[in-house]
């Protein structure tokens, strides 16, 4: 069974003994005698790091040797010095082709309120906090203030909109970064934020075709 959602899967009682036949073993679960460690985790991770895991999407293949970084499935920007955990980085890095790096091992987990708890003095400034005012009071008992701004707010906010296709998407975004001057001089610098490195490589060329130099 697959979980696409959350990156996993499970063999059925065939794969596994299609695995142990293929192997050569009586069981994936059993430890080698060389304690090595069983095959059923490393199988596992070989298989999600082929069929689950997309290059330029879920993770990149980082320059200069750099290893396999991670995708950050919001901003599309790799997390610098992020690992999966279990040997999944581990099987992503053998499937590139690239030098395998030691597993790493989780010592110690603390959560973010039981981290902040051990201050004796709290606060902070965000742009977001009125959203979580209430459980910001509730798990650390601290109040939330908003700040005026000191001019009018001149941001405009205008209906979604919402396309049938990637492509035309796309094309819409290239038309206001056009509209609002982007790549001139006297123009106005626009950020665009992407949910993978293939999407980014996308709009930097059909921004190029208009003539406009971005950033990746």
């Amino acid at each position: 069974t697959v979980d696409q959602k959350n990156k996993n899967c499970v063999f059925n009682e065939r794969g596994y003994k299609d695995c142990e036949k293929a192997l050569g073993v009586a069981s994936l679960f059993e430890e080698p005698s060389d304690a090595s460690g069983a095959w059923a985790p490393f199988i596992l991770n070989a298989v999600k790091a082929k069929e689950l895991f997309n290059r330029d999407i879920e993770y990149t293949v980082l320059p200069d040797n750099g290893g396999v970084g991670i995708i950050d499935s919001f901003t599309g920007r790799v997390l610098d010095g992020r690992r999966w955990s279990d040997g999944l980085h581990q099987s992503i890095e053998a499937r590139e082709g690239i030098e395998v790096s030691e597993q790493s091992k989780v010592i110690a987990k603390v959560t973010y309120q039981s981290l902040f708890r051990q201050f004796t003095r709290l606060s902070g400034m965000t742009g977001t906090a009125m959203s979580d005012a209430a459980e910001l009071e509730f798990t650390y008992d601290l109040k939330v203030t908003p700040v005026p701004t000191a001019l009018p707010i001149a941001r405009r906010d205008y209906p979604d909109v919402a396309y049938k296709t990637r492509n035309a998407a796309n094309n819409a975004l290239v038309k206001e970064v056009v509209a609002a001057g982007g790549g001139e001089s006297d123009g106005r610098p626009c950020l665009v934020g992407t949910t993978s490195v293939m999407q980014s490589e996308a709009i930097v060329k059909a921004l190029a075709e208009e003539g406009i130099k971005a950033e990746l």
